[in-house]
């Protein structure tokens, strides 16, 4: 084994010498092969957002065309529920002319725009109407009041609700008559401090086991009475 060593060292150094010299020149002057992404990769992304692109656009479009295409039944159909609406209040007998267009925009005690609605014949405005809102035990409700020029109910019609089935919605006409029974009454029929609920000391009958819907509407419909006698000259003027 020694001899061998010997051997290695002395015989075949020069040549292991000469071998590395050459071996290590050739990887140090040889490029390195690292792995590069295909350059591909830029323009196929470039079409993908042309395609997006492309979509998009078309989708817009065609939202475009439709919306233009339904606006004018839209209105119409916004129109005919008004219209249904003040039927309810305002007696045709007491009209010859659309009420829903003619109409003034006012704010009432507590700043909010009320669009009021006039019903009229031979010229003379004869009753008015508009939303009133109160508070219910599930939140706003909204109602329709229609009133005569002498200050007295036309009718009181509920738009909206939340309040619970079998109970608070007994306020709806289809559900009971207790909504009809305020037409032909006014401010001082009864007087101001009786428009509350009887257990409040009022006049008017509650439901049992929910008092707090009718007394919502009581509300409504008095705070409305007041509208109409603060702004009574301008709801029935003649313009």
């Amino acid at each position: 084994m020694h001899g061998f060593g010997v051997r290695c060292n002395m015989g075949w150094h020069g040549n292991c010498e000469a071998s590395g010299k050459r071996i290590i020149p050739q990887i140090m002057d040889s490029p390195q092969t690292i792995p590069t992404e295909p350059v591909a990769i830029q323009p196929r992304t470039l079409m993908h957002g042309v395609i997006l692109g492309s979509f998009c656009l078309g989708f817009g479009l065609i939202l475009a065309v439709t919306d233009r295409l339904t606006i004018a039944d839209i209105g119409a159909r916004a129109v005919e529920d008004r219209q249904s609406s003040l039927s309810q209040v305002i007696p045709d007998n007491i009209r010859d002319n659309n009420p829903v267009t003619d109409s003034v925009v006012m704010k009432n005690a507590q700043n909010r725009e009320i669009t009021v609605y006039r019903a009229r014949k031979n010229g003379r405005v004869t009753g008015v109407a508009y939303e009133i809102y109160g508070t219910g035990y599930a939140g706003e409700i909204k109602l329709m009041m229609g009133i005569a020029a002498d200050g007295k109910l036309l009718g009181v019609r509920v738009l909206a609700h939340k309040e619970t089935p079998g109970l608070g919605d007994k306020i709806e006409e289809k559900k009971g008559d207790w909504i009809l029974r305020f037409s032909g009454l006014s401010l001082g029929d009864p007087p101001a401090e009786r428009w509350k609920v009887k257990k409040d000391g009022g006049q008017f009958d509650q439901f049992a086991g929910a008092t707090i819907t009718p007394r919502g509407v009581l509300v409504a419909i008095r705070s409305g009475l007041d509208f109409f006698a603060a702004n009574k000259a301008t709801l029935t003027e003649a313009k």
